[in-house]
């Protein structure tokens, strides 16, 4: 929100205590983070959430809130979050991708990058952080093969027009593998797997999941 318009502490505070029901708990609490209060900014946003468990931009604040904290699993399981609600909300994507360069992580950079250049393909901070990749990738840090799954699932929605997943099962019928399409949930970050090259157990879903 622009500097201009941007409501006081006090403002925010009293909207908040007059209405627990109240969306404004995000921008309280991030005014509370830009003061460095980090604890009573998470507390205000998990109070919030039990109430509003589906607010993507609550749940992206409480990770910015738990980045500066230092605790960076819990930021990313908060963006993930954020993002299984919408998965086409580009701050919690560009946050993720930040926390893997900073940490020298490239393939998982980069497999969010690719998923990021999906949902805004000409955006200025998408492709800054291309350009901080690139650097990691010449390096043969196996960035490349995060590109892999991506790629595959491309092809796979290529053969089968409409494709929203793809499961891979072994011979008994159990979940080895998944990949929902980049606009749905995606499976891969709830189960912690990615899609690979084996392509002859897969099940394809079209229509519907």
């Amino acid at each position: 929100m622009a500097g201009s318009t941007r409501r006081s502490l006090q403002e925010l505070s009293a909207e908040v205590a007059a209405n627990p029901n109240s969306t404004a708990f995000v921008e309280l609490a991030a005014a509370y983070r830009e003061r460095g209060d980090l604890d009573r900014a998470v507390r205000l946003c998990l109070r919030g959430l039990q109430r509003h468990p589906t607010h993507v931009e609550a749940h992206y604040e409480l990770g910015r809130i738990y980045e500066q904290r230092g605790e960076r699993e819990l930021a990313l399981d908060e963006w993930g979050i954020a993002l299984q609600l919408a998965p086409d909300h580009l701050p919690s994507r560009l946050s993720i991708i930040r926390l893997y360069l900073d940490e020298g992580r490239p393939a998982d950079a980069a497999r969010e990058l690719l998923l990021a250049r999906e949902i805004a393909p000409g955006d200025a901070s998408v492709a800054e952080l291309w350009s901080k990749l690139e650097p990691m990738r010449r390096d043969g840090d196996g960035s490349e093969d995060a590109a892999a799954p991506v790629g595959l699932f491309g092809e796979l929605k290529r053969e089968y027009p409409g494709t929203l997943g793809a499961l891979l099962v072994d011979a008994t019928g159990q979940l080895v593998e998944g990949r929902m399409t980049p606009r749905g949930v995606e499976s891969d970050r709830m189960l912690g797997v990615t899609l690979s090259g084996a392509r002859a157990d897969s099940s394809v879903i079209s229509e519907v999941w």
